[in-house]
């Protein structure tokens, strides 16, 4: 694979165009809280959503790489090739809106539900719920307290160059920033010691330390994920959050976006909500539902951009792959890569070009089943 160098300088031209306009930005509605508010009053219709709209210069500048790596053969070239391509085509559904333009790049990249993954969703929803709620018995620690533990756990991973920061307006209640290096704690999160053990090990322990790994490795592509990584990413870090948390809280979650995924290809906003509210209340479906349409002009049509179905899908593939090929563990946790991507870092390790260390994630979870784990700080 000689083609190295020039992989890693188009992977720095494709970085530096997403770090120009940051995509994820631009399928979230400006008017949320509106849409959030009109919705769970149960209004006729909901608010129609307003976007800021993808200068059509990035897309203009994404469309003339994507021509100009099309002829590109080289093996490495080709990932560069699939990564700027994924980019064009999520820019070019988001300039369009249409339910049709956002369902047919997620068909594309994520696939729709089966009916067995339906089946699986439903399942793991008949369950109880984890440890989703906080019981009462347990000290809460809010947000502040949480970065301190994440600054400590970061430590004591080795994991230079990272930070945690606090920050407003998340919709999650942690996100890791690996474009920024940063673990991201929204500013009105609380959790109990049992919820932050899993939630360490899923964030830190999967998302930081594979970005960190890649971050080492000489195709610089493995920082921040080859193309199709995200099922076996998330996958991984809900793998690992399961062994420290048997029935871990986003399995649930997990459960519900692919319903709503199923109920959004088929209906409104409002019909996946109705699906939902079976499982969850209307609070908490909400962002599931507004998920399942993000992106799109108008909420009440059919349609989807399917990203959600990725995650449980993930979580099952993985388990699977494991239980049957526990030595990959280590070659998965290298860098951000996916389940089809293991021949190709295979070819990378034999050439001298991928180092595969023992995971330092297996250390978070011997901590984190300790009684008292040693950055509780």
């Amino acid at each position: 694979m000689t083609d190295l160098t020039a992989a890693n300088t188009w992977t720095a031209r494709l970085w530096a165009l997403t770090a120009d306009v940051d995509l994820s930005t631009h399928q979230t509605p400006t008017n949320l809280d509106r849409i959030r508010d009109a919705i769970l009053a149960g209004a006729a219709r909901p608010v129609q959503p307003e976007y800021v709209p993808v200068p059509s210069s990035h897309v203009a500048r994404l469309a003339a790489m994507a021509e100009r790596l099309g002829s590109e053969e080289a093996p490495l070239m080709g990932l560069v090739g699939r990564s700027v391509s994924s980019t064009l085509g999520f820019a070019r559904a988001l300039s369009d809106r249409s339910a049709d333009a956002i369902t047919s790049y997620g068909t594309a990249e994520y696939g729709s539900p089966t009916e067995d993954l339906i089946a699986r969703a439903e399942e793991a929803l008949a369950g109880p719920a984890g440890t989703a709620v906080a019981d009462g018995r347990e000290a809460m620690i809010d947000a502040v307290g949480l970065a301190g533990i994440v600054e400590r756990v970061l430590v004591r991973m080795g994991v230079d160059g990272w930070t945690a920061v606090v920050r407003d307006h998340m919709s999650a209640r942690m996100a890791v920033a690996s474009a920024a290096r940063e673990v991201r704690i929204r500013a009105d999160a609380t959790v109990t010691p049992t919820q932050l053990r899993g939630l360490v090990v899923h964030e830190v322990g999967t998302h930081v330390l594979r970005a960190d790994e890649g971050a080492r490795q000489p195709l610089q592509m493995l920082a921040r994920g080859l193309p199709g990584y995200l099922e076996t990413e998330e996958g991984l870090a809900t793998h690992h959050e399961a062994q420290v948390d048997p029935r871990p809280a986003r399995l649930r979650t997990f459960a519900l976006r692919v319903l709503a995924a199923d109920a959004a290809l088929h209906g409104g906003i409002a019909d996946v909500m109705a699906r939902l509210t079976d499982h969850t209340s209307p609070a908490a479906a909400f962002p599931i539902a507004l998920r399942a349409k993000r992106g799109m002009a108008d909420l009440t049509i059919p349609g989807s951009p399917l990203k959600d179905v990725v995650y449980l899908r993930g979580l099952l593939s993985v388990g699977a792959h494991l239980d049957a090929n526990p030595d990959d563990h280590a070659l998965l946790m290298a860098g951000k890569l996916g389940l089809g991507d293991l021949d190709t870092a295979r070819a990378l390790q034999a050439e001298g070009l991928l180092s595969v260390p023992a995971p330092r994630v297996l250390q978070l979870l011997e901590e984190a089943r300790q009684p008292d784990p040693p950055w509780n700080g």
